[in-house]
């Protein structure tokens, strides 16, 4: 049976001082001498006294810890993010609960309310699912510090902290176009996907600009999984065969399952198919062919949702945010660098 948990009488009793006695000594306040409180520190060490954090923080109303929901924490990407959170947070003397959801919204609403339920003083959340405007209007009834990470926040009314897709899915694009490709096909994430979105309006003004037709036939979708990719790119082919000269793909891992269909069809990257990719993951350039990919700044979007959300804490009036990080292109040999 679990014994009961040590209070500040069960010291005070053993000390055979008063309670005001070991709150002063505890917490290093003025009313009692070095001597009793030492006396008191060592009785409260041995029986294993910890102080109610709970209690304490409800009078202060501050708990200094941030929650984190996070869609897929699986995700090589999402460490990242998750690491510049904790290194941000701990700067600020902040804790982090996380939780993750699995991508599912139920999950999502059941992870913001225990965070209420927790009295955290703010929640980031990201790359969340949240997209129905019923979520959106709940969301925005709440009463307490948010912020959204890899995600447009905007119909939120929260702070959000993002790659700025648009422009990176033109720089994709368009340094395949100055490389000579003009046959492409796009393997981009769900239909709905703002991520995937962006990027593909990105690659149309490339287009535009360098006087190209922009097929929305030459669009399959598939999730961000090296399975689902090889599937998808073996339908393509077995419909149409390797009618293509470029393929850009919405992710790293979405590359590596359409490279690894592409090599056993003995179609040669990036001689015969130029291949990209977006992330930059780790594995992107120790794969069989090298990745040519845009990098996203994780680490900083995980440190900016971090700032920005304890900005909103201390000024609650402040105007939204949300701000866009630029991504790098790191060009390899899947796309004949």
């Amino acid at each position: 049976m679990r014994e009961k948990r040590t209070t500040l009488k069960d010291v005070a009793k053993e000390a055979k001082v008063s309670v005001m006695s070991v709150s002063k000594a505890l917490n290093n306040k003025e009313g009692v001498s070095p001597e009793t409180r030492q006396y008191i520190l060592d009785i409260a060490q041995r029986l294993n006294y910890y102080p109610n954090m709970v209690a304490k923080n409800l009078r202060l109303d501050k708990t200094n810890t941030l929650g984190v929901v996070v869609s897929d924490c699986s995700e090589m990407v999402t460490a990242k993010v998750l690491r510049g959170i904790a290194d941000g947070a701990a700067e600020e003397d902040y804790n982090i609960i996380t939780i993750n959801t699995d991508g599912d919204s139920t999950r999502e609403h059941m992870a913001i309310e225990l965070f209420l339920n927790k009295c955290v003083d703010g929640i980031l959340m990201v790359a969340p699912t949240l997209s129905h405007s019923k979520d959106m209007e709940w969301m925005n009834t709440l009463n307490i510090p948010m912020a959204v990470l890899m995600r447009d926040s905007a119909h939120l009314s929260v702070d959000s902290v993002l790659n700025n897709n648009l422009r990176g899915g033109f720089e994709i694009a368009e340094s395949l176009i100055k490389r000579g490709c003009r046959s492409f096909k796009f393997l981009s994430l769900t239909s709905v996907s703002q991520i995937g979105i962006s990027r593909l309006e990105g690659a149309r003004l490339a287009f535009e600009k360098h006087g190209l037709v922009f097929d929305s036939d030459r669009i399959r979708y598939c999730r961000p999984y090296i399975p689902q990719a090889e599937t998808a790119m073996q339908a393509w082919i077995d419909e149409a065969g390797v009618d293509f000269d470029a393929l850009i793909c919405a992710c790293d891992v979405i590359a590596i399952g359409a490279i690894n269909v592409l090599l056993r069809h003995g179609v040669r990257v990036p001689e015969d198919v130029a291949v990209s990719g977006y992330d930059d993951i780790e594995l992107a350039e120790y794969l069989r062919v090298p990745l040519t990919t845009m990098r996203q700044p994780f680490y900083e979007i995980g440190r900016k949702g971090v700032g920005i959300l304890l900005e909103r804490i201390k000024t609650p009036m402040l105007p939204t945010q949300h701000i866009l990080l630029d991504s790098a292109l790191v060009e390899r040999e899947s796309s004949g660098r």
